[in-house]
């Protein structure tokens, strides 16, 4: 396996552990485990520190789980992706913001309001 290919198979690695991750934490919050859902998050911020540690290309490959089945993965990534892909970022916490339900709606809301966007399409 040369260089490119061993930096690729990690941040493979790396994405499906974080999308393992925010399962987990929104699993943990829904039945009010607080301590395995802060372990989560932190474990998933560890996931992003070493994407970032990798580059702005792995770090945008967070981009594929914008499309994820689940909500709460979804907004994991939008939140992590904010910084190199501000666009697709915001068009996923507006549509959480507007269809999502519980935890996952409010975090889309509060991360629109506190960067001063509207819950509208731009």
């Amino acid at each position: 396996m040369n260089t490119q290919q061993h930096a690729s198979s990690k941040v493979a690695a790396l994405i499906d552990e974080f999308r393992t991750l925010a399962l987990r934490h929104q699993s943990a919050l829904a039945s009010g485990r607080s301590d395995a859902a802060n372990r989560a998050a932190r474990q998933a911020f560890v996931c992003v520190d070493e994407l970032s540690a990798l580059g702005a290309d792995a770090m945008l490959s967070l981009r594929i789980l914008l499309a994820d089945e689940s909500p709460a993965v979804r907004s994991w990534a939008a939140s992590q992706v904010w910084s190199v892909a501000p666009m697709e970022a915001v068009a996923v916490m507006q549509e959480l913001a507007r269809s999502g339900e519980g935890l996952v709606r409010f975090g889309a809301m509060e991360f629109l309001r506190q960067r001063g966007i509207s819950l509208a399409g731009s």
